[in-house]
C-alpha cells in the first residue's frame, strides 16, 4: 500500500477501532447508514447490507450495495455503488456512479457514469473517464481514457496514452505512439496508426489503412475522406 494511502487511513484507525468495540452486536445488524469493517465478516453492519451514508473498512470491507463515502483498503460493493470511493482497491459487481479513485485497482463489472482514477482502471462499459497506467473498457465506452496502454473493445471519444488499442470500433481523438482500431473515424496522431477500416485522418510516421486499395501505408499522413 501507497504511503500517502496509510496516512490518509491513519486518522480513522483509531476512533474505527474504538466504535467496533462500543457498538453492542445486537444493534450492528441494523445499522445502515454507516458501515465500519475491520475484515467481513467482522463489521458492524452485515455483508447482505445495503450502506447508505458512509463506509470505513480499515482493511477489507464487503456489501451488498453503497451509496455516499467509502473509504478503506480493499473495499467491495457486491451491487451497484454510487458516490465516492476512495482507497488501494476497489472492487463493483455492478454499476457505479460517482468518482472511483482507488491508488490500485478500481475494477466495475457493469457500468460506469463518471471517474476512474488508480494504476488499473476496468469497466465493463459507461459514459466514464480513466485515467491511470492501465485503462481498460471490456464492451463499450464513451468519453477519455488518459494514460500508458488504454484499451477498449469499442469506445467513442478521447484515447491519449502511449498504446491506443481499440479490438473493434474506436470513433474520435487517438493521441499515442502507437494507435490501433478495426474500425475507426476521426484523427489518429502517432508514431504508428495501423486500422482496417478508416474514415478520418492519420499523422504519424507510419500510417496504415488496410482497406485502401492504392497506397494502404504511407509515411506522414494517410487518408480516407
Amino acid at each position: 500500500m501507497k504511503m500517502k494511502t496509510m496516512m490518509r487511513l491513519m486518522p480513522f484507525l483509531g476512533a474505527a477501532t474504538l466504535l467496533m468495540a462500543l457498538v453492542p452486536m445486537s444493534t450492528r445488524a441494523q445499522t445502515k447508514p454507516f458501515e465500519l469493517s475491520l475484515w467481513t465478516p467482522i463489521q458492524v453492519a452485515g455483508e447482505e447490507e445495503s450502506i447508505s451514508g458512509i463506509r470505513l473498512n480499515i482493511i477489507y470491507g464487503r456489501n451488498q450495495a453503497v451509496s455516499g463515502f467509502d473509504l478503506g483498503v480493499v473495499n467491495m460493493t457486491l451491487g451497484n455503488q454510487s458516490g465516492v470511493q476512495f482507497g488501494t482497491v476497489g472492487l463493483v459487481d455492478g454499476d457505479f456512479r460517482g468518482w472511483q479513485n482507488n491508488d490500485l485497482v478500481n475494477l466495475t463489472r457493469g457500468r460506469v457514469n463518471g471517474i476512474q482514477m488508480g494504476f488499473y482502471n476496468e469497466a465493463f462499459g459507461g459514459d466514464l473517464g480513466q485515467i491511470g497506467m492501465v485503462n481498460r473498457v471490456v464492451q463499450d465506452g464513451e468519453g477519455l481514457q488518459l494514460g500508458g496502454v488504454n484499451m477498449a473493445r469499442n469506445f467513442r471519444g478521447a484515447l491519449l496514452g502511449l498504446a491506443n488499442i481499440t479490438q473493434e470500433e474506436g470513433r474520435g481523438f487517438h493521441l499515442g505512439l502507437v494507435n490501433s482500431v478495426d474500425v475507426g473515424d476521426g484523427l489518429m496522431i502517432g508514431l504508428v496508426n495501423v486500422a482496417n477500416q478508416f474514415h478520418g485522418l492519420q499523422i504519424g510516421l507510419v500510417n496504415i489503412i488496410n482497406q485502401k486499395e492504392r497506397f494502404p501505408i504511407l509515411p506522414i499522413v494517410n487518408w480516407v475522406f
